[in-house]
């Protein structure tokens, strides 16, 4: 008798996604059609892919896999973005299926985007949504590239910004960070980008139990522990070194930081040396 299979159920994008308290799932700006707007073209479309579906029972691990096609209005392909990994089912919601792929994507112009999902190489759904300018409700924002920001007001979008910027990898240097923020600044990171962060060894226990929720959406992402740093670093690519004046863990406080760029040579070596020193030497989980 074939196993019953897995069935999706819908795929929609949303503004933000985060892990909250007891693991609860917050989703923002959710899009409940197939119709997404923007402001103006070309956009820089930072978004949240929401895979939803049901598992059979007693389900093992799974190949989950991914194609967004971006077609033009005469239905020219313009870009493309995909991925796969292996996905375990939940245990607390065992016949639920959520998996959240974050991206960044340019859109050049009125079109469309062509979703579809595999499970273990085998189609299992597809979804056009229709990309239009200004008739709904959901609206993209665009990543502002600069060199130095205040922030007044403890918000956490442009930490988040900063990192949806990488495209390979993403180094976060704070020895205060908490699982909770880090799925807050991680939300418009590429499930595909590569992710080490160095924290506090005081800080084993925790990422040792949320580490694996965040798996769920970042496959590649790896902690480990060290206290050779005391101020605040985000490197996207190894190439863009960001000097951050407060721990992360204090963004959703009214307070004044600052973000600089590294723009010296000889301040990216140095911090880009100490760094490689530190990461080999660290405590692994």
């Amino acid at each position: 008798m074939a196993a019953e299979p897995i069935k999706i159920t819908r795929v929609r994008f949303c503004e933000e996604f985060s892990f909250g308290q007891f693991r609860r799932v917050n989703l923002t700006g959710y899009n409940f059609t197939t119709n997404i707007a923007f402001k103006t073209f070309p956009y820089q479309w930072k978004s949240f892919m929401v895979v939803e579906g049901e598992l059979p029972a007693a389900q093992k691990e799974f190949n989950f896999g991914f194609k967004v096609t971006f077609r033009d209005s005469k239905g020219a392909v313009y870009s493309e973005s995909a991925g796969e990994n292996p996905v375990k089912p939940p245990t607390d919601q065992p016949d639920y299926l959520m998996i959240v792929v974050p991206g960044v994507w340019d859109i050049r112009e009125s079109g469309t985007a062509d979703v579809s999902i595999t499970i273990n190489a085998e189609p299992a759904f597809a979804q056009t949504f229709k990309l239009t300018q200004g008739d709904s409700a959901y609206l993209a924002k665009p990543v502002p590239m600069e060199n130095s920001r205040i922030v007044t007001e403890g918000d956490p979008t442009f930490a988040s910004m900063l990192c949806s910027c990488a495209n390979k990898e993403l180094s976060i240097i704070d020895c205060y960070v908490s699982p909770t923020v880090l799925a807050t600044v991680l939300g418009g990171v590429r499930a595909d980008v590569a992710v080490r962060v160095m924290t506090d060894p005081k800080y084993v226990d925790t990422f040792r139990t949320e580490l694996p929720a965040m798996h769920l959406v970042h496959r590649q992402i790896e902690v480990r522990f060290a206290r050779d740093f005391h101020d605040r670093f985000l490197i996207l690519d190894s190439t863009d070194h960001w000097h951050v004046g407060a721990s992360l863990n204090g963004l959703d406080k009214k307070r004044v930081w600052h973000y600089q760029k590294l723009m010296k040579r000889d301040d990216v070596e140095k911090v880009a040396k100490r760094l490689a020193e530190a990461w080999a030497q660290a405590k692994t989980l």
